[in-house]
């Protein structure tokens, strides 16, 4: 983006009725303030205002261990409960091996309780919430780390 650009913008957000701008494109960011009390004389970007930053930050290649654990999310918003109603189906803990479809915990919305089973097979590395505590749509609730293919 060139500057004749960003003085175009300048000029409008002036026009307008608001004091504060912010706009991202691509890899450039431009946000800048107008003091909404100033004289004619006085500049209407605060000096320091105005700038403009590569959003692209280099980031660390991922680890062939981080690539191996998978988090599972609740499906549904409701309760958390690591045991089950059922005798059938045991409570899982940290360092267990789960199996794909296993049932490794249960959410209770409005009364009724839904089994929930992982859709990984793996080791259950971390319980990310603590049991009765109440669960959104989408929070993680455990972290399995994936087993190696064999052939």
């Amino acid at each position: 983006m060139d500057i004749e650009s960003i003085k175009k913008i300048v000029k409008q957000v002036k026009k307008s009725r608001f004091d504060e701008f912010e706009m991202k494109n691509g890899e450039v960011s431009i946000k800048f303030s107008l003091d909404p009390v100033r004289n004619e004389n006085e500049p209407a970007v605060r000096p320091a205002a105005v700038q403009a930053v590569n959003e692209e930050k280099p980031s660390a290649p991922k680890s062939v261990e981080d690539e191996m654990v998978r988090i599972i999310p609740a499906p549904i918003v409701g309760r958390f409960y690591s045991t089950m109603s059922t005798d059938s189906v045991k409570m899982v803990k940290t360092g267990d091996r789960v199996k794909k479809n296993q049932k490794i915990c249960m959410i209770e919305a409005m009364n009724i309780e839904q089994e929930i089973g992982s859709p990984f097979s793996g080791i259950l590395e971390e319980m990310l919430v603590d049991d009765g505590e109440a669960v959104m749509y989408g929070q993680p609730l455990f972290k399995i780390r994936l087993e190696p293919e064999r052939a």
